[in-house]
């Protein structure tokens, strides 16, 4: 049987680090001038 990855997005550290914690195999983020969202926390140079 294939297992499935789990796949969660990030737009902080604290996103990025609750989403590893409970086991997300791959995490998806932006940048603040590639984000698609309207009123993104996306991640900045400093993290």
């Amino acid at each position: 049987m294939i297992k499935p990855e789990i796949l969660s997005p990030a737009g902080d550290m604290e996103c990025l680090n609750s989403a590893l914690s409970f086991g997300a195999d791959a995490v998806y983020l932006a940048g603040k001038l590639f984000g698609m969202r309207s009123a993104p926390k996306n991640f900045d140079r400093d993290d």
